[in-house]
């Protein structure tokens, strides 16, 4: 009996018999409370460091993602903060399903509305159906594809860009890996809510997978890549199973072109953060793990393995890119693990990502500027989704 009491004492005398928390969840609860603390009178986050960012629908949707997956143990949400940022994004979509791209500026509106029905299929309610298949339909209808005037020899086939309006039929503008990524997980998740048609899922997946195929630098390949000179043809490209960012738009891609040598055909490179999107796509589309192409992207990872920066950048360009996306990174990795079920690289993670975090419990890479990792706004989103896959 004595024992009894004697615990009772000391559980009352520390408040609380929990367990203590692991540095990474200490970080976890650190980062919501700063981030809860920057939310705006009307449930919106909005950038006070770069001026797209602004109108607050772009980073509202992508802050709550992670915010509302937090677990309880870790950090007690304000159901009442929860609410008003919920119904900041319902308020931002519009009729044809589209946030993010009102009269006067498009605020990444691609990205928004993929991450405005992923946060209101996972976190909405029934009310909400109506939203979720005006955005599904909004996203299937930004894919380039015939219905846009895209064929399947063009190198943009199948994808997704930021959602620019006005371009005339058969151009395209900013294809990429990474808006194509979220789009496909954006519809896999809401199916919950709104299923679409079978054979309409199908041709969006099919399509998606042609796109996907282009980025992925599979050793099955035989096709040259896009866009480089057909004088090459006589000279192999080393396929080696990772992903670049866009087939369209070369210049998106970080780690650029390798020049030609008596061996190889000049090439684009396969870097680490489009090779984990690159991944996570491939899983959306419905492939398993063991998948011949998921794979090949795992393979590519596990070989370039460093959590400091994405491989496959060179260091030595001038654009040092390698410097400016090492948030992007850590999360974009973390989460592409977890898609597979990969262990043991959580210690490494967090020994990489702790220390962008400030006293204030945000995270910022200073070097980050032109990937906007320097706002701590983005910088906290970031190593939060980290954060959450390691957990």
């Amino acid at each position: 009996m004595k024992t009894v009491f004697l615990l009772l004492f000391f559980c009352l005398a520390t408040v609380s018999c929990e367990p203590a928390l692991s540095p990474e969840k200490q970080a976890m609860r650190k980062v919501c409370a700063y981030l809860w603390t920057q939310q705006k009178p009307d449930g919106s986050w909005r950038s006070d460091m770069h001026g797209l960012l602004k109108g607050g629908q772009a980073y509202t949707s992508f802050l709550l993602w992670y915010l509302l997956q937090v677990p309880h143990d870790v950090y007690q949400k304000s159901n009442e903060k929860a609410g008003k940022g919920l119904a900041y994004l319902r308020r931002q979509v519009q009729k044809s399903g589209v946030v993010g791209a009102d009269a006067f500026v498009l605020e990444y509106p691609n990205y928004a509305t993929a991450y405005t029905l992923l946060v209101l299929a996972r976190f909405g309610n029934s009310s909400d159906k109506d939203r979720v298949m005006a955005m599904q339909t909004y996203l299937i209808q930004q894919q380039w594809t015939t219905q846009r005037g895209i064929t399947p020899k063009h190198p943009a086939y199948g994808g997704w860009g930021f959602g620019e309006t006005r371009l005339a039929e058969g151009e395209v503008g900013h294809v990429d890996l990474s808006n194509t990524r979220r789009i496909l997980e954006a519809l896999q998740a809401s199916q919950k809510i709104s299923t679409l048609p079978e054979n309409t899922k199908f041709e969006v997946y099919k399509m998606a997978s042609s796109f996907l195929s282009i980025c992925q630098k599979s050793p099955e390949e035989t096709r040259l890549q896009p866009n480089l000179s057909d004088t090459i043809k006589n000279k192999p490209t080393p396929y080696d199973g990772g992903f670049y960012y866009s087939p369209a738009v070369l210049g998106a891609n970080k780690a650029k072109i390798a020049d030609g040598n008596a061996q190889y055909a000049p090439h684009i490179r396969s870097y680490a953060t489009a090779t984990a999107d690159g991944l996570i796509a491939l899983k959306a589309t419905g492939l398993p793990t063991d998948a011949k192409a998921v794979q090949n992207a795992l393979k590519w990872l596990e070989k370039y393995s460093s959590w400091g920066y994405p491989e496959g950048i060179p260091t030595t360009d001038k654009d040092q890119w390698h410097t400016v996306m090492v948030l992007y990174h850590i999360n974009s990795r973390a989460e592409a693990y977890k898609s597979v079920g990969k262990l043991e690289w959580k210690d490494i993670a967090w020994n990489a990502l702790r220390k962008f975090q400030q006293s204030n419990g945000s995270f910022a890479n200073v070097a980050g500027a032109r990937n906007k990792e320097d706002d701590p706004l983005l910088g906290s989103a970031l190593a939060l989704g980290a954060l959450i896959a390691m957990d």
